[in-house]
């Protein structure tokens, strides 16, 4: 009796591998027919987590060429990196997924997460101001530069009040630029979509933005206040203000001292004397 069942336990299990491999050979006779006449293409594909803000020139071994159908390959998917050249990746690729050109950014229009470089003070507000890429240092700064806030007013009319509490009308103010703020904290960069924010150089001149771009800065509130009434009344501009910088000699400049000579606070650098070649006769023109 032992025996009987032990002999239809094995018939049934020999029954299901086979029922089994059956199957499996049905499936993938059925996925082959799926397949057979359909184009394939090829297109990138990581093969690793990829960081936004990762160069294309980067990638390496993090993406590889994989065959896919034509029919599910999105319109905008990466088969070369000659589509991506110069470019980094606007934001976080996952392993397994296809490069698509629509997620691949110039690197001056990559703003990015805030870096950990960029130390925001605690406490401080974070402002942004819309400005011309001439005001920004032709859209050159990067998070983590210190900069210099600079206002410029053209003449607007003064008011204020009497001992009798009557308005009344002051002399028009002077045009007038001043230095507001030192060694402010860029925290973060942006450019509108699809703004020409070129990096690359034409004949050794770099390629400058076109369009405004987008700068917040990092200021105590009172700062805040005095930049943002300079940005509502008059003009701002930002120069980058390295470490070593001088700031004890500012004052305003308005048409009355435009023109006033100032003393350099800038090293000045030692002479070049070109070394003279006793043996050498003297060419200079008019000279005998």
């Amino acid at each position: 009796m032992n025996r009987r069942k032990v002999a239809a336990a094995l018939g049934a299990l020999v029954l299901a591998i086979v029922s089994t491999l059956a199957l499996v050979r049905y499936v993938q006779g059925a996925e082959d027919r799926a397949v057979q006449g359909e184009e394939l293409v090829d297109v990138l594909v990581a093969t690793a987590d990829i960081k936004a803000g990762t160069a294309a020139a980067e990638l390496g071994s993090r993406v590889a060429s994989v065959s896919v159908q034509a029919k599910v390959r999105p319109e905008d998917a990466v088969t070369s990196f000659t589509q991506i050249e110069g470019l980094v990746a606007s934001v976080d690729l996952v392993k397994g997924e296809q490069l698509l050109t629509s997620r691949f950014i110039n690197p001056g229009s990559f703003q990015g997460a805030r870096s950990a470089s960029v130390l925001v003070p605690k406490g401080a507000n974070e402002v942004t101001f819309k400005l011309a890429p001439e005001r920004a240092l032709g859209g050159q700064l990067r998070p983590g530069d210190t900069v210099t806030v600079i206002a410029s007013f053209e003449p607007f009319e003064n008011e204020a009040l009497d001992d009798a509490g009557q308005i009344k009308q002051l002399p028009k103010s002077a045009n007038s630029t001043h230095v507001l703020l030192n060694r402010v904290t860029v925290v973060r960069i942006q450019f509108p979509e699809n703004a020409n924010t070129s990096s690359k150089e034409k004949n050794g001149i770099g390629v400058a933005p076109t369009e405004d771009l987008f700068v917040t800065l990092a200021v105590d509130q009172p700062s805040v206040e005095r930049a943002l009434f300079a940005a509502e009344f008059g003009k701002v501009w930002l120069s980058y203000e390295p470490p070593e910088a001088n700031s004890s000699a500012n004052k305003t400049v308005t048409r009355a001292n435009v023109y006033e000579p100032t003393e350099s606070l800038l090293p000045t650098p030692a002479p070049t004397v070109p070394a003279i070649d006793p043996t050498a006769s003297d060419t200079t023109p008019g000279r005998t």
